[in-house]
Parts: C-alpha cells; sequence; structure tokens
C-alpha cells in the first residue's frame, strides 16, 4: 500500500514546480539534521502532551485524547530519529522512513483530530503536503539501488 502511495505521489511530484538543483542538492545532504530537528521537536511535543494531561489528572480530570496524541507523536519522532542514519548515507530506505513517519504524521493527526476539532486536521494536512513537496523532491537522490 506505501508503495502505491508512494508511486501515485512520485507523479503528483513530477507535475509540480520543481526546486532549484542546487537546493535540493543542500535539502539532500542536509536531510538527516532536519530529521533530527524535527523528531527532537515531535518528542517534545508529545513530552508537553504528557505534562499536559499529567496537569489535568492533578486537577481531576484526564483526557484520552491527550494521551492518544502524545503516544501517536512518539511513535512518528522515533521512526524520524531512525531515518537518519539512512539519509546521511543517502540511502533509500532512510528515505523511506522518513516517508513512512509522514504518512503516520497524516493518519495519526486526522485521528487525533476527529477528537479535538478539524483545526487540527487542516493544520496536518498543511504540514504533510509541505513535507512530501519537500521530500518527493529529495527523492532522486535516495535510490533504491543505494539501498543495500
Amino acid at each position: 500500500m506505501l508503495k502505491t502511495i508512494e508511486s501515485k505521489l512520485i507523479k503528483v511530484s513530477a507535475s509540480l514546480p520543481q526546486l532549484p538543483r542546487s537546493v535540493v542538492t543542500w535539502l539532500s545532504v542536509w536531510a538527516w539534521l532536519l530529521a533530527l530537528i524535527a523528531g527532537i521537536f515531535s518528542l517534545l511535543a508529545a513530552f508537553q502532551l504528557l505534562a499536559m494531561n499529567s496537569y489535568a489528572a492533578f486537577i481531576g480530570q484526564t483526557l484520552f485524547a491527550i494521551d492518544l496524541g502524545a503516544i501517536l507523536t512518539a511513535i512518528y519522532a522515533v521512526i524520524y530519529l531512525s531515518s537518519i542514519p539512512g539519509l546521511r548515507r543517502h540511502h533509500y530506505k532512510g528515505w523511506r522512513l522518513l516517508f513512512i513517519g509522514s504518512v503516520l504524521q497524516l493518519v495519526f493527526g486526522i485521528v487525533i483530530g476527529f477528537l479535538v476539532g478539524a483545526g487540527e486536521i487542516i493544520n496536518v494536512l498543511i504540514e504533510v503536503a509541505i513535507g512530501w513537496y519537500l521530500l518527493f523532491q529529495i527523492r532522486p537522490s535516495f535510490t533504491e539501488s543505494s539501498s543495500s
């Protein structure tokens, strides 16, 4: 299923305006650092959600959506962080982990959006659309043949 989504997004990406080659090269070289930053910020967000719910529990309320959001955010954060070694070596496997993390971010954001409101769904759609645009711009730098 992910291969099908990836194939469709490759076709969509080809029809979008392409970034200058120098930008694509820079993003490809530093993708691992961007994944590190995204992973760290996502983990911090997960911990912040847990802290918010701990405070809510202290005053007598717990919110399932906050706990769920923290767990799901931590999952894609770990996947982002797991992609770093492959991204540093320009292996497709690293790029693919980053893509899987973004798909999970989309799914989890929609699930949480149904629990907390439509604003969250719109936010995650924008985040993932921008991420996928950049991700599919650099995909040729991470070829399947380099995944061995």
